[in-house]
C-alpha cells in the first residue's frame, strides 16, 4: 500500500475531486457514497499519479472535517469574523490569549481559514442547530439518540457534542419543576423565532463571549471553579450563549449552567 503524503497539491485535488463528487449526489450521509469513492480513486490516480486506498482518503476527508469544524466554531462566535483586506480573524490579541486557554487547536485559524474553504464548505455542508436537535439537561433522550449535534453535515456528523446517551423519561415531578419550565420558555423563544424566520431585532440580540461570560460571573460563578470552566467551553458556540441568555433570571441561567456541567461530566 502506498503512504499518503498529503501536500498543498494533493490536498487540493482531493478537495476539488471531493466537491465534484458531492454536488453529483454522489454523498451518503457523512461522506463520499461507494459511487463517490470508487471515482475519487480513478480521478486522484488520473490526476497525481498516486494509488490511495479509500481508508486513506476517508482518513483525509475526517481530518479535513475535524479543522473545518473548528473553523465554522469561530466563525458563530458573534462579533467574529474573517477579514479580506487584512488576512486575519476580527478579534484583538486579548480576546485569543483568553480563548487560545481553552481551544488551543484553534491557533492554527489566527491568520486565517483552512485551506480549499470553498471546497470544504461544499463537502462538510455547512448546517446550524435548532430546537429539534437541542438536547435538555435533564429531559428525556431516547434510547437510540444522540444529544445535541453542534455543527451537522447533512444529517450525520462525525464528531458529536452528547450529553450522554440515556434510556430514560422525565416524570411528572421533573415536568413540573421550575428550571424544566424555565428551559422550555426560553427554548420555545429561540425556536419560534427560528420558525418565523424573523429578522433581526433586539429580542433576537446574542451575547458576545465577553459579555456571556459577564452574565455568568453575574450568576454568582467565581474564577477558578469548574463551572467558569465548563462555561469557558459553552462560550464559543453561539447557540449555547443565545440559549442562556434566554433565561430571564440569574438563579435560571445558573441552574441551567450547573446542569450542563453535571451532565457533561458524567
Amino acid at each position: 500500500m502506498e503512504k499518503a503524503i498529503w501536500d498543498a497539491y494533493h490536498t487540493r485535488v482531493f478537495c476539488d475531486i471531493c466537491m465534484d463528487e458531492v454536488n453529483a449526489n454522489n454523498r451518503d450521509g457523512g461522506c463520499l457514497s461507494r459511487k463517490g469513492y470508487k471515482n475519487l480513486g480513478e480521478k486522484f490516480t488520473e490526476k497525481t499519479g498516486k494509488q490511495f486506498t479509500k481508508k486513506q482518503f476517508k482518513n483525509k476527508w475526517d481530518a479535513l472535517k475535524k479543522d473545518y469544524t473548528g473553523w465554522m466554531e469561530l466563525q458563530n462566535a458573534t462579533g467574529l469574523g474573517w477579514d479580506p483586506v487584512t488576512k486575519t480573524m476580527d478579534a484583538d490579541d486579548e480576546w485569543w490569549k483568553t480563548h487560545l486557554v481553552y481551544r488551543p487547536e484553534h491557533e492554527k485559524f489566527r491568520n486565517g481559514p483552512p485551506a480549499n474553504l470553498e471546497q470544504q464548505d461544499v463537502m462538510f455542508k455547512k448546517a446550524h442547530v435548532t430546537g429539534e436537535s437541542a438536547a435538555i439537561p435533564g429531559q428525556e433522550l431516547g434510547e437510540d439518540e444522540d444529544g445535541p449535534i453542534l455543527l451537522d453535515d447533512d444529517g450525520e456528523a462525525t464528531k458529536k457534542t452528547t450529553l450522554g446517551k440515556r434510556k430514560a423519561c422525565v416524570g411528572e415531578k421533573e415536568k413540573e419543576s421550575p428550571f424544566f419550565k424555565a428551559y422550555n420558555t426560553a427554548l420555545s423563544s429561540i425556536v419560534s423565532k427560528v420558525d418565523a424566520g424573523s429578522s433581526s431585532s433586539k429580542d433576537d440580540y446574542v451575547p458576545t463571549m465577553k459579555e456571556f461570560l459577564a452574565m455568568v460571573r453575574e450568576c454568582g460563578v467565581s474564577e477558578g471553579t469548574d463551572l467558569i470552566f465548563t462555561a469557558a467551553k459553552l462560550v464559543v458556540k453561539r447557540e449555547h450563549r443565545e440559549l442562556f441568555a434566554a433565561f430571564e433570571t440569574p438563579g435560571e441561567r445558573f441552574d441551567y449552567l450547573e446542569r450542563t456541567h453535571n451532565e457533561l461530566n458524567k
